[in-house]
């Protein structure tokens, strides 16, 4: 007998459960009518897949070769004789190889949307111990999908990609994430990895401001200009607005910022006195 089961609108998966075996080989056609399928009798032939994308990734043999043929489960091997359903059991143990490569493929696949997702500053400043969050503020990358598809292009070896030129891979894998990005399932999952990236960032910066105290901050502002360290105020006393106006204050990120207001008004020259007006002789 035969089954179907559909996965989109336009493709079909019909596979032989007479044998109920790893097909060796795997017909795929752009339709219906090409691969000659007939949908009133079963169908006896080889595991045949219908439909209008073509495959883009090479199968990877190293997983089709862990996966348990019914001979294990069936056949009285060694490694089923003691399992109460052999049957059942091997198909958790091919779902499991199953899932673990697809989970491994989708990581791959994402790898390159990280750049997004981490916060970083002009030359990864905020790696480093002379990192002044108020100098140098980090920032999550915007995303342009033509940079993106042009830094694709060029990992494309790290990809399981079909097809023998290079230039056809670059072009297949530029068309794959093309229609991922176009997918109504991207642009929920990019935002939701970007709040995600906003979150880290603003732990970061509350670690980093907290960490700061007394001659720590002293070290990292003493020897910029003036202007910079009336920007550098300014700033602060705008964190600090913006810490104070929050539903439950962060008294320790509060006290860490009026420190570092008071260390910056001390490197300020004091304010100039408006001139008192002249006395009237007369």
């Amino acid at each position: 007998s035969s089954s179907s089961s559909s996965s989109s609108s336009s493709s079909w998966l019909f596979v032989n459960q007479s044998t109920k075996a790893v097909p060796s080989k795997l017909k795929v056609f752009p339709s219906l009518k090409a691969a000659k399928i007939d949908m009133v009798e079963p169908s006896t032939g080889p595991t045949t897949f219908v439909s209008n994308v073509s495959p883009t990734f090479c199968a990877d043999k190293a997983t089709l070769q862990r996966l348990l043929s019914p001979s294990a489960s069936g056949g009285g091997g060694k490694d089923m004789k003691d399992v109460d359903d052999p049957e059942e059991a091997r198909l958790q143990i091919n779902a499991m190889v199953l899932r673990k490569h697809f989970y491994q493929l989708t990581q791959l696949f994402l790898m390159p949307f990280d750049q997004y997702f981490e916060f970083e500053t002009e030359g990864n400043l905020h790696l480093g111990p002379e990192w002044n969050p108020y100098f140098a503020l980090p920032y999550l990358p915007p995303f342009k999908e033509q940079a993106f598809l042009k830094g694709v292009r060029k990992h494309v070896d790290h990809f399981p990609m079909k097809g023998l030129l290079k230039m056809q891979r670059r072009a297949r894998i530029v068309q794959l994430y093309r229609r991922f990005l176009k997918s109504p399932n991207f642009i929920p999952w990019f935002n939701n990895q970007r709040d995600i990236g906003k979150v880290r960032l603003r732990q970061h910066m509350r670690s980093r401001l907290v960490g700061l105290r007394g001659e720590l901050f002293l070290r990292l502002v003493c020897h910029v200009s003036i202007r910079s360290t009336k920007m550098i105020r300014t700033r602060a006393q705008r964190f600090l607005d913006t810490v104070v106006a929050r539903p439950t204050l962060d008294v320790e990120l509060k006290e860490a910022i009026e420190d570092h207001l008071r260390t910056l008004d001390s490197l300020l020259p004091p304010p100039k006195k408006a001139p008192h007006p002249p006395k009237n002789q007369s």
